[in-house]
């Protein structure tokens, strides 16, 4: 739309000089002189336009482009935070095995440090976020960032909260079944 428009725009512009140059010849020295400033005027100002569209149109292109990743961005988390609140929804079955509680409690310090590192994953969106409410003024992208936020937050509690109970779980069936082997050697 803007390029069909700034086509007819440069055909006007055209015709105005052309129309500028075959008057010029029937035209008092005053005149011309009033002429050729006009048709100055005019093609500085028409240059200035196409300047200033095309760098709206940069810009536009740019925010366009954060906006993309920002999206892109914002649904890999939200995807990310779905799984592993899903993981984290249940408690830990009961085990009877103290192997088997180790590696139950490894499955879960994985799982905690996974989120550990998506950290720093939420505080990239957030200067994205930072970088559009720059550009752009539409309070739903805030809004999306503390949604994450307390969702994160949530999932980085629940996480220590399960490895919490797990390591107490672990160290008191250690301590059992040392204190089991310490009686049977007895």
């Amino acid at each position: 739309l803007v390029i069909v428009s700034m086509d007819e725009g440069l055909q006007m512009v055209n015709f105005v000089c052309d129309q500028a140059e075959e008057i010029l010849p029937f035209t008092s020295l005053e005149g011309k002189k009033i002429i050729e400033e006009q048709v100055t005027e005019l093609t500085n100002d028409w240059e200035k336009l196409n300047y200033d569209i095309t760098e709206c149109s940069a810009v536009l292109e740019g925010v366009q482009q954060r906006w993309h990743e920002y999206e892109e961005y914002y649904g890999s988390l939200i995807k990310w935070l779905a799984n592993t609140e899903s993981s984290l929804m249940t408690s830990p079955e009961m085990i009877a095995q103290l192997s088997d509680h180790k590696t139950q409690l490894g499955k879960f310090q994985i799982i905690m440090a996974d989120i550990e590192n998506h950290h720093r994953l939420v505080n990239e969106l957030a200067d994205r976020v930072a970088n559009l409410e720059v550009l752009c003024d539409n309070p739903e992208i805030a809004d999306s960032l503390s949604e994450i936020q307390d969702r994160f937050n949530a999932v980085v509690d629940r996480s220590k909260e399960i490895v919490e109970h797990l390591q107490r779980g672990y160290d008191e069936h250690h301590r059992f079944s040392e204190t089991q082997q310490e009686c049977e050697k007895w």
